[in-house]
């Protein structure tokens, strides 16, 4: 493309001359990318200047154009950047128009909330940061929570009426500002209100308090209401959470029980029992908490809880018969089938191999199933020898890309321009054409193979992998065919992990690898709610304490958080914490991985109680995230033995 080579040379005067030049023409192909590309280079002062014309050209000109949501965001961006507030909103608003993917209109929302702000329209910015952070998944976090904080200070909060003031405080109180939301839950409190909003205001004052762990004032709290009989039913069930957290569980186990009696078909039904039986065990009462269980059982046989509940308590007390039967009812959720085989087998008076082969057999790959490989290897079998990874291509995928060309024949020019553009190296603009493409045809499998190449190109590596496993998902015979398994476990940073493990030798680099697919999807920028960092989510102060105490080979005596951002450098702590914690635990994988993600402290403590034996260990993990990010791990840790070195056994499990 002429004109983009005059732009990398900064010839921009002559770009433009040549852009007039080609609109003359009759074949227009790609100049709307051109433009795009000119536009996008220019320095703010010409592209003030000349921005409004050419947008008005392209719209016309380009009609069709997949470019124009991107060239509208853009001019919005860059008219905020520079205080024009009012253009920026009004790019923004055509931008919007010109959306054809739900993450293009929360970019164009999620800019319409600054561009509000700067307006001085804060009210407004925050409900709309509000509803765009609810309704797409695709609004980060952390940096909504920066600008709700950014916004905040200035909310008229006197002049929002009670239903945004509650809407905004129960936002806030997601994004763990606690300040804020207490400041909204005092304005309300000075309005009149209605039954449903004194409702609404009470639930979230509760929330609010139990969140902050604020027990003395939920106490006043709810003292301040006994005497309203539309709350009883509320307040009955708070009043056992509020024994229940200060520890009193007989008064708790009062309260519920009360409620159970005056609202036998209460909506906090399921968390009753639930409470119930943690009061009872905490007492050590079985007998009441054999009766609150069996009553559980009934009233909610279609869900898995109190059976796992069941399963877990037997599992403690060593009571075979009742493991037994709590395992037949696991075993009608498919979900829980794994469980239910494995510790059958584990507990069965003979160790034939029948029900282990069985786990193998369904393919659902999960701790019992990396488990259940473990132990046929340490009998002497080879389980390798029935599971078979594809190494061909999958016969939807044969003759491609040829077969999706001539699915894509009606697209007119963009398969055309996006396979020129990808072929010259414009990643972004081929990246807008394929998107248009697939929202033009969705039916088009084949596409996410396409997605899969370009983003692995791009360095788009989370996207490569969730495209990749869309096509394991939706064509037959695909869930082990080794194209896609190694692209659903790829070896991005391949070369920053083989050094990092040089240094490291008794860390396996496929461990490695595991440990980034679960913590960061190979995202080099990911960022966690509590501040992990980077490709293997390091806490800024454990890569410090790593620094300092010399267990990290860098040459460094502090770090940013831009700095552990680099995929080196943050490989390379990771790494390094690995062998740490691997030498913590003598080479022992299982709670290895488990420091990993709660701290070895944590995991100390945990293996007091169950030192002895991996599977009791993990059923008895007390943290859900823990537990599942231990069996992520060790699936990882399976297909990327299994792909990469050609098979799959751990030394030291446990």
């Amino acid at each position: 493309m002429q004109i983009a080579a005059l732009v990398e040379r900064g010839k921009m005067d002559e770009a433009e001359i040549r852009i007039l030049q080609s609109l003359g023409e009759s074949e227009l192909f790609c100049i709307d990318h051109a433009l795009y590309l000119w536009l996008s280079a220019l320095p703010d002062t010409s592209f003030l200047q000349k921005a409004p014309l050419w947008l008005s050209l392209a719209e016309k000109l380009f009609p069709d154009s997949p470019l124009l949501f991107s060239i509208y965001h853009q001019s919005a961006e860059r008219y905020l950047k520079n205080g024009y507030s009012q253009q920026a909103l009004t790019y923004t608003i055509k931008a919007l128009q010109h959306a054809f993917l739900a993450e293009q209109r929360q970019q164009s929302l999620a800019l319409m909330v600054e561009t509000l702000a700067q307006k001085g329209k804060y009210n407004e910015a925050g409900l709309l940061l509000k509803t765009v952070f609810k309704q797409y998944s695709t609004q980060k976090y952390v940096p909504t929570k920066e600008l709700f904080s950014q916004i905040f200070p200035e909310l008229k909060l006197e002049s929002l009426s009670v239903s945004s003031l509650l809407d905004l405080a129960s936002f806030a109180l997601s994004l763990n500002l606690f300040e804020e939301t207490k400041s909204m839950l005092q304005e309300v409190e000075k309005r009149s209100l209605n039954l449903l909003q004194k409702e609404n205001l009470l639930n979230l004052q509760i929330r609010y308090l139990l969140t902050v762990n604020d027990l003395s004032q939920l106490q006043k709290l709810l003292e301040k209401y006994g005497r309203e009989t539309y709350f009883q039913e509320t307040l009955l069930f708070y009043q056992g959470v509020l024994s229940q957290r200060s520890a009193n569980y007989s008064k708790a186990i009062n309260h519920y029980q009360k409620l159970l009696q005056t609202y036998p078909h209460s909506s906090y039904l399921f968390s009753v029992y639930l409470n119930l039986l943690a009061c009872y065990q905490s007492l050590g009462d079985d007998t009441n908490y054999s009766l609150v269980l069996h009553k559980a059982l009934e009233l909610f046989p279609q869900k898995d809880t109190f059976y796992l509940v069941w399963f877990q308590k037997a599992l403690r007390e060593g009571n075979s018969e009742q493991i037994q039967a709590a395992l037949e009812g696991l075993q009608k959720f498919p979900q829980h089938k794994n469980r239910a085989l494995f510790w059958s087998y584990k507990l069965g008076k003979n160790s034939e191999p029948e029900l282990l082969w069985e786990i193998l057999a369904d393919e659902n790959i999960d701790y019992y199933f990396v488990r259940s490989w473990q132990e046929l290897i340490q009998k002497g079998y080879n389980p390798q020898e029935h599971f078979h990874i594809e190494n061909r291509p999958l016969p939807v995928i044969e003759n491609y890309p040829q077969n999706l060309s001539t699915q894509l024949e009606k697209a007119g020019e963009h398969w055309k321009s996006y396979l020129f553009l990808k072929e010259k190296g414009f990643y972004q603009n081929a990246e807008i054409e394929l998107l248009f493409l697939y929202h033009k045809n969705p039916s088009a499998k084949l596409l996410h193979l396409e997605f899969v190449r370009l983003y692995i190109s791009m360095g788009e590596y989370r996207k490569a992998i969730l495209h990749t496993l869309y096509l394991q998902q939706n064509f037959s015979q695909a869930n082990q065919n080794l194209l896609l398994l190694s692209n659903l476990y790829p070896l991005f940073f391949k070369q920053e992990v083989e050094k990092a493990t040089r240094l490291f030798p008794e860390v396996d680099p496929y461990l490695v690898f595991s440990v980034i697919r679960a913590e960061s999807l190979f995202e080099v920028t990911s960022q966690s709610r509590a501040g992990a960092l980077g490709l293997a989510q390091l806490m800024p102060q454990t890569a410090q304490w790593m620094l300092e105490t010399g267990k990290a080979k860098l040459k460094l005596e502090t770090i940013d958080e831009e700095t552990l951002l680099q995929p080196e450098i943050n490989i390379h702590i990771g790494v390094a914490y690995l062998d740490y914690l691997l030498k913590q635990f003598e080479g022992k994988l299982i709670p290895t991985i488990c420091s990993y993600n709660a701290g070895p402290g944590r995991v100390k403590q945990w293996l007091q109680n169950y030192s002895e034996d991996p599977d009791f260990f993990f059923e008895n993990i007390p943290f859900p995230e823990t537990k599942g990010y231990l069996e992520k791990v060790l699936v990882n840790y399976f297909y990327y033995s299994l792909i990469w070195k050609g098979s799959f056994a751990i030394e030291k499990l446990f």
